[in-house]
């Protein structure tokens, strides 16, 4: 089952933004984390209970709307509700959460049709359908433990696909920090003794890895995060600052980002060999 993921990209989530090295990392908001994710709970009447999106996926949310409560009343084994286009494209970050599961589930039951493809294909044409998607996608997991889709490699088909025909621009630097957040966690969980969600972390910046390697339009990003890595982890002067800041395929603008959730060395260090990894399976 899968405990909602937010990883927030910076604003917060493929599964909500992580903060910084263990050492650092508010008690809360370390308690919290889950895989490399920030986890929300409901304060709703759904509170400490798990809402279903399918019958074997689940996510944990903080808040659920109109969308959520409706896919999460029916099973799409049962001929439940899926979402239309239109819905697709208005679904916010929490929304796209849910309706990335219940993609996530069709894939997982071979129901690679034509519906799943364009709701995955509208998913991802923005940033709120594309960090829920991978929410849901890269946390995934069976009841039974075993593998998901997520696991695959090389990617399923229409997914591979549908990153392809996406945005890199919004897809890109999602993919690069569903990477590198998570690497980091492993640190942090280790160091804390939190050995299972260490390896949480692990298996979604895995997943991450295996998405970037088949993505070779985002390699530019992928070396830019890798040199400020390497940079980081040398304590090494600092790189450029500016409009590089601004720019993903610019090692300035990891810089910054690894600095705002305060990666120590150790962590940059661990980063820029995941890096590598994926750059040396993309050449």
């Amino acid at each position: 089952m899968i405990v909602s993921s937010l990883i927030l990209h910076p604003g917060i989530t493929a599964v909500t933004a992580f903060s910084a090295s263990a050492a650092k990392l508010p008690a809360a908001a370390l308690c919290r984390q889950r895989g490399g994710l920030l986890q929300s709970r409901t304060k709703s009447l759904f509170s400490k209970q798990y809402i279903r999106t399918g019958s074997r996926h689940r996510h944990q949310f903080g808040g659920v709307s109109r969308l959520l409560y409706r896919f999460a009343s029916s099973s799409t084994d049962a001929g439940g509700s899926f979402p239309t286009l239109e819905e697709v494209k208005k679904a916010g970050f929490e929304d796209s959460i849910a309706i990335g599961g219940l993609v996530s589930e069709r894939l997982e039951d071979k129901k690679d049709d034509k519906m799943t493809k364009e709701v995955l294909q509208a998913l991802l044409q923005k940033e709120a359908g594309a960090r829920g998607f991978f929410v849901s996608f890269l946390t995934s997991e069976n009841e039974d433990g075993s593998r998901t889709l997520a696991d695959s490699n090389p990617p399923l088909p229409l997914i591979s696909t549908a990153l392809k025909e996406a945005d890199n621009k919004v897809v890109g630097p999602l993919l690069v920090m569903n990477t590198v957040m998570p690497t980091a966690m492993v640190l942090a969980h280790r160091r804390n003794g939190n050995q299972d969600f260490a390896e949480m972390s692990q298996r979604v910046a895995t997943r991450a890895q295996i998405l970037l390697e088949d993505n070779p339009e985002s390699l530019s990003l992928v070396k830019a995060a890798r040199e400020a890595a390497v940079i980081k982890a040398d304590a090494a002067a600092d790189i450029a600052s500016g409009e590089e800041q601004q720019d993903p395929e610019m090692p300035a603008y990891w810089a910054k980002f690894y600095e705002k959730y305060q990666y120590d060395s150790d962590m940059c260090s661990a980063i820029s060999v995941a890096l590598s990894n994926v750059i040396s399976a993309s050449s």
